[in-house]
């Protein structure tokens, strides 16, 4: 069963995972109807999803929706350890070290090491006695604080109280480990509830777009942003530098050969080669089955870019402004829309993720 919902399922984005969910408890038989009205290409694929799960049995059908909501409702967005170290320094920044102690038991190693740069930055606590930050435990879900809007440290949407406690208490040793062991453990060290723990978690990381790890390439058909979300990090950055030197090239092509010589010079192994292979080149080959874009379109981009210090950074940041331009193309697109995007850009340096969102028309903030 799992070999076969994961088949099913790994074409799907966070987006479209979401609405096979919801599809699927309206109509837990897997009519395919609703994805019909969705926008290309997560038509084709929710569609192609429900229609298959329809043909599971009763029991396996279950079990591939008790799955999905575990995904989708998952307190740490799926694929939160390939998040740039910059981005969660971001989100972090604000939080209180108390907050910080308490998500670290349940984090992913990349979470921890971020949290113990910020802790390590933060100045000895001077607090007396009655300034003590610790959090209650709601007796039911009407006692919980509203969320509030992105950016506001997490201590402040769920509510913090002040209660008094002895001055040499100290706070217990962080003990890393997965989720389902920390969360699910009756009685914190601290008497924290598993319910606040995880609503930290939702209010910390709502800006990270899940990315769920597929065990299969891409494939045909693939948007431009689930291929790169497909790949780990060396390779992303990879294909990015591939399509920059691509790009470039096309933006030489009728200039004077030691312009040409230059620019391939400067972009370095191993992409000086295809540099001088398609600037020189009489016919430039369609790509991943679009046809070439024209000089002029090239040239926008290489102006737009920002140069980096090293030539080779530059590269990748014009591949990452051209592919943030097509994923803002109709077929492109689908039901995560924008957020397929930000995924990218999240899971990429700053400088190199805000490329790929200035390219997709949606600004530059990233985390």
């Amino acid at each position: 069963m799992a070999g076969a919902g994961n088949e099913i399922l790994d074409p799907l984005d966070a987006a479209e995972r979401g609405f096979v969910l919801g599809a699927l408890l309206l109509h837990p038989s897997g009519d395919t109807d609703p994805a019909a009205r969705l926008e290309v290409p997560s038509d084709a694929r929710c569609g192609d999803a429900l229609a298959r799960i329809a043909a599971l049995p009763r029991s396996e059908r279950v079990k591939l929706t008790r799955q999905l909501a575990r995904e989708v409702v998952a307190p740490l967005p799926a694929g939160l350890e390939e998040v740039d170290q910059a981005i969660l320094a971001n989100l972090l920044h604000d939080e209180p070290p108390d907050v910080l102690h308490l998500i670290a038991r349940a984090a992913p190693p990349s979470v921890r090491q971020a949290i113990a740069s910020r802790l390590a930055a933060e100045p000895p606590p001077t607090l007396g006695t009655d300034q003590v930050i610790d959090f209650p435990r709601p007796q039911n879900r009407g006692d919980r604080a509203p969320r509030e809007a992105n950016g506001t440290p997490a201590a402040s949407v769920v509510g913090a109280s002040r209660l008094s406690a002895p001055a040499e208490a100290t706070r217990p040793e962080i003990a890393p480990g997965p989720p389902h062991e920390v969360i699910g453990r009756a009685g914190n060290p601290d008497g924290t509830s598993p319910e606040l723990l995880i609503e930290l978690q939702r209010v910390i990381f709502s800006r990270i777009v899940p990315v769920r790890p597929a065990d299969q390439g891409a494939g045909p058909g693939a948007s431009t942003a689930r291929g790169l979300l497909l790949l780990d990090g060396a390779r992303r950055t990879a294909e990015l530098s591939r399509r920059g030197a691509l790009v470039l090239a096309l933006s030489l092509r009728g200039a004077r050969r030691e312009v040409i010589l230059r620019a391939a010079a400067l972009a370095g192994p191993p992409w000086a080669d295809q540099i001088l292979a398609v600037a020189c080149a009489a016919d430039v080959p369609a790509e991943d089955d679009h046809p070439p874009m024209d000089r002029a379109a090239a040239l926008e981009l290489v102006a737009a870019t920002a140069p980096a210090a090293v030539p080779g950074e530059t590269v990748t940041r014009l591949g990452a402004r051209a592919a943030g331009a097509r994923m803002t193309r109709e077929g492109e697109r689908g039901l995560g829309g924008a957020d397929q995007a930000r995924a990218v850009a999240q899971r990429l340096s700053p400088a190199i993720g805000a490329e790929l969102l200035s390219g997709a028309g949606l600004g530059v903030e990233i985390g």
